[in-house]
């Protein structure tokens, strides 16, 4: 039978973490020479019980989750007791992500995750909070790609899901998929504020096509990604949005200065850019924005090529597109005779 811990947490789902120890003892090596005992006792011959509770706690609570789950199995005493207790007051906001719509299993929140993919799950806006206060206390923090296309998100989700990344909860995240979700201009400014705090340095790929995304929002955005905020991104698929000429001119101008220097894909079909809009693009380009480029030419061929999509559901490029290189701009309004 599973032996329940005073905090209410059993064997099994302490032992659903398989995480190595060695940091914690490093911390405990580090901790006795702070209290004064001998740093050249044996480790299997420590005890914990030299440290002050509090002292316990305090290196507990700097712990990520990865580690509390062994921490609070295997080690002593003083420290099991204050990793326990903190998994104590965690349970609940972790307790949502394994039920519907998500179904996730303890070991996914503790262990090494690194790929999540939530389609069509109608997580919506208290779904998206739940998840993103998982997040926050450093559920699933070593996740790479994380897919939430098809889920009714909207403002409040983007929002919550924002501050957790702006909090730093997923710094090794490189796929990040938002399409086909409810995303307005008010949520690319809480998704800019969290990339402006460097949260998704390692980002090479982003979807948030298929949602409600503005002039305004991408005039949000462009001032995130000016500022070095997406350094790797290589796909950027932008298509089925709202964006208009004023909308792409400010995405022009943040490019011109070299942002996003290592983009290799570009959808923004099926947005209100016109012919303004797309000569601001085409002269940044000209000007050496999106190096990742081959050429550029004044009258550029008709090109198929797409960027690889994020799922299942984004249609291929409709109309007109623009090769240049390796990257291609695609937009929905027929060209004028004599452009193009």
């Amino acid at each position: 039978a599973d032996t329940q811990h005073p905090s209410g947490m059993s064997d099994s789902f302490l032992a659903s973490c398989a995480v190595r120890a060695e940091d914690v003892h490093h911390v405990l090596l580090t901790a006795d020479t702070s209290c004064g005992t001998l740093i050249s006792q044996p480790r299997d011959q420590r005890k914990a019980e030299v440290l002050p509770d509090d002292l316990c706690q305090c290196i507990v609570a700097f712990l990520p989750l990865l580690a509390l789950a062994r921490v609070a199995l295997c080690l002593n005493r003083a420290f099991s007791k204050a990793a326990c207790a903190r998994l104590a007051a965690m349970r609940g906001a972790l307790l949502p992500l394994l039920q519907a719509p998500f179904g996730l299993q303890w070991q996914a929140l503790l262990d090494k995750t690194e790929f999540l993919k939530f389609y069509r799950n109608s997580i919506g806006d208290p779904g998206m909070k739940a998840f993103s206060s998982a997040l926050t206390i450093g559920a699933m923090a070593q996740l790479t790609h994380l897919l939430l296309g098809h889920n009714e998100i909207g403002n409040p989700g983007v929002v919550a899901l924002s501050e957790a990344l702006g909090k730093g909860a997923l710094p090794n995240l490189e796929w990040l998929g938002l399409n086909t979700n409810k995303i307005g201009d008010d949520s690319l400014k809480s998704f800019a504020d969290a990339l402006d705090k460097g949260a998704l340095l390692q980002l090479k790929v982003l979807g948030l096509n298929n949602n409600q995304i503005g002039d305004v929002g991408l005039s949000y955005f462009s001032k995130a990604v000016v500022k070095g905020a997406l350094p790797l991104l290589i796909e950027l698929n932008l298509a089925r949005n709202q964006i208009a000429d004023e909308g792409i001119k400010s995405f022009a101008k943040a490019l011109a200065t070299g942002a996003l220097a290592h983009l290799e894909g570009l959808n923004l079909s099926s947005n209100r850019i016109g012919i303004p809009g797309m000569i601001a693009l085409s002269e940044a380009i000209r000007m050496g924005a999106l190096p990742m480029c081959q050429s550029l030419s004044p009258l550029p061929s008709i090109s198929a090529r797409a960027p690889k999509d994020l799922d299942d559901d984004m249609p291929p490029i409709e109309s007109n597109s623009r090769a240049i290189g390796r990257t291609v701009i695609s937009w929905s309004q027929p060209l004028p005779r004599g452009v193009g």
